[in-house]
């Protein structure tokens, strides 16, 4: 997590942008993991 923080943080010239980012990341992680499990229930 920390990695990822740091990479956003050298990516964005504001650390506000990243703390801002961060939960849109965990989103994503967790939606994508939810359809993958879908799709691999249903196939």
């Amino acid at each position: 997590m920390n990695a990822i923080i740091e990479k956003t943080n050298r990516i964005l010239p504001f650390g506000l942008k990243a703390q801002k980012i961060i939960p849109f990341f965990i989103a994503s992680k967790l939606v994508g993991f939810a359809c993958f499990v879908i799709f691999m229930t249903y196939r």
